[in-house]
Order: structure tokens, then sequence, then C-alpha cells
């Protein structure tokens, strides 16, 4: 990592680097949603798809999801920006 040391003053930018490694941490669950992604569709290509580990997996992928938008909804400051929330209707009566 880069500390970006001010020159005389020996401090850094705290900021900056707290930027990196949250574009880190989002590139990392990107990632990881991608991989899981992958696996969902290899089970659904299967003969026979195991249910259970299907259900399993696409849990997985909402909660990264869910932390992915979260993560994209701050801001540069480290607020959170006002975002709409839609609530889905569920399927069952």
């Amino acid at each position: 990592m880069n500390w970006n040391y001010r020159s005389g003053c020996g401090t850094y930018r705290r900021q900056q680097r707290s930027g990196e490694i949250m574009d880190q941490f989002l590139k990392a669950l990107q990632t990881r949603r991608a991989t899981i992604q992958r696996s969902i569709e290899q089970e659904l290509a299967s003969p026979n798809p195991d249910r259970l580990r299907l259900s399993a997996l696409k849990r997985l992928r909402v909660r990264f999801r869910d932390q992915i938008e979260f993560i994209e909804r701050l801001n540069r400051n480290g607020d959170l920006a006002r975002v709409q929330v839609v609530r889905r209707r569920s399927l069952q009566p």
C-alpha cells in the first residue's frame, strides 16, 4: 500500500488509503459474486440439479449483492447517500 507521506510533517492521507481498501474489498465481493453465479449456472446445467445447494448458493449471491450495493451507496465522504428502497413482493400468497 502506498502511504503518500507529506513532505516535512510525516502524516499520511487516511481518506485515500481507506478508499483504496474499500475499492479492493468491493472488487473482492464482485469476484466472489461472479464465482457464485457461475456455480449456480453449472448446477442448473447439470441433469439433476441439487435444489438445496442451489438455494444456498442463491442466498449467498443475494447477500453479496446487498453488500455490494451498500458499499456503492457510500459517497466519498463516508456518508450514506439517500437511496429509495423498493420492497419485493413474495411469490407465496
